[in-house]
């Protein structure tokens, strides 16, 4: 999972809290006191953020593949053979055209009484 941290960040926003505390008050020992408190505090918090995201995320991971397994079973057909799958949207029988419905310009098939062609968009002679 989640193997990265940023929480040793956090130190470095401690010394920069007992820096400014210390150029505040103009006291060393408080300044002192502040960044080794602030480290502290400021690591628990980047690392408590952390994991309350990671959970987060991976709750959220989970969720999405539960979804993903759940729709891949429903269309998956019963035996799991592949060529199952492509002979149900291939139609078992040809289209039936009528004799002499095809485009005079280009020879695509044209439903009969259509007016123009919807491949090369030619206008089709009505007989």
């Amino acid at each position: 999972m989640r193997s990265r941290t940023y929480a040793y960040n956090g130190i470095i926003l401690g010394i920069l809290f007992g820096m400014a505390a210390g150029a505040y008050t103009e006291s060393v020992p408080i300044g002192v006191i502040v960044a080794i408190l602030g480290s502290v505090v400021c690591f628990l918090v980047i690392r408590f953020l952390e994991n309350m995201l990671g959970k987060g995320i991976d709750k959220a991971t989970d969720a999405v593949a539960n979804q993903f397994a759940k729709r891949s079973q429903k269309n998956e057909p019963a035996s799991g053979n592949l060529a199952d799958r492509f002979q149900a949207s291939v139609p078992s029988q040809p289209i039936a055209t009528q004799a002499g419905a095809f485009c005079t310009k280009c020879g695509a098939a044209v439903k009969p009484g259509s007016t123009f062609c919807v491949k090369c968009g030619a206008e089709l002679k009505k007989n």
